[in-house]
């Protein structure tokens, strides 16, 4: 029965906010014990009380929430397509959540949140998939939105998987993030690539001494240049 209400109630929702965006009106939606907390609320109030309800049970994940900060909710960043603007818009979007102290974030789905993006394997992005697999690894939530062995090859398979392992490794509370890198539990600092046919980027040190995942060691306080292969995902952990 809860599991019928659930979903029930995420499908009036889902319908009536896309609706009322552009033309906000009053829904009823009644619910046993709540009922006078629902009656009559517009799109924004559902997108407090739906996550309330949500988080009666141990598993949950919203993507459209309203003063939810602080709270034991999962919230995913709105679908992304299979293109590299929206992967490149992925840690800013992040970096949002952060500042709404939003800690259980999902940054939606590796390789775009749309199935249709997947219909047609001639447009499908090889390169994207493996970036954006390296892009989540360490965030603290990872989605895959279709089965990786339906539209990448072996080789690129296994670079993904090597991505998602450091991230299992390494993932953990609190991570913040900047425009294009982000640090978790303030000592390891995760640079992925996410530009299109890009080989090298440049990482911003903080005035520690730091060793990258391929073991060279800088002094903090500048600017570095990596070199990043599409089979790595560079990273610098604080030893100082």
């Amino acid at each position: 029965m809860k599991k019928i209400i659930i979903q029930i109630l995420l499908l009036c929702f889902s319908g009536t906010l896309l609706y009322s965006q552009s033309q906000p009106q009053t829904i009823t939606l009644k619910l046993a014990e709540d009922e006078a907390a629902w009656a009559g609320v517009i799109w924004d109030g559902h997108c407090r009380l739906v996550p309330q309800f949500e988080m009666r049970f141990p598993l949950n994940e919203y993507s459209s929430c309203l003063k939810m900060g602080y709270q034991p909710l999962a919230h995913r960043l709105y679908f992304k397509v299979h293109n590299w603007e929206d992967i490149c818009n992925l840690i800013p979007q992040m970096a949002v959540e952060e500042r709404c102290r939003c800690a259980f974030s999902c940054p939606d789905i590796i390789g775009g949140g749309l199935g249709t993006s997947f219909l047609d394997e001639s447009k499908i992005d090889r390169e994207l998939v493996v970036r954006s697999a390296q892009g989540h690894a360490l965030m603290t939530i990872n989605q895959l939105s279709v089965s990786p062995w339906r539209i990448i090859d072996q080789e690129n398979q296994e670079v993904a998987k090597k991505a998602l392992k450091i991230g299992m490794e390494h993932t953990t509370l609190p991570i913040r993030f900047t425009r294009d890198q982000f640090i978790l539990r303030n000592n390891l600092l995760v640079a992925p690539m996410l530009e299109k046919g890009t080989k090298t980027r440049s990482v911003l040190l903080s005035k520690e001494t730091w060793v990258s995942d391929v073991g060279k060691k800088d002094k903090g306080g500048k600017t570095v240049v990596v070199e990043s292969a599409i089979d790595r995902l560079s990273y610098y952990e604080k030893i100082t």
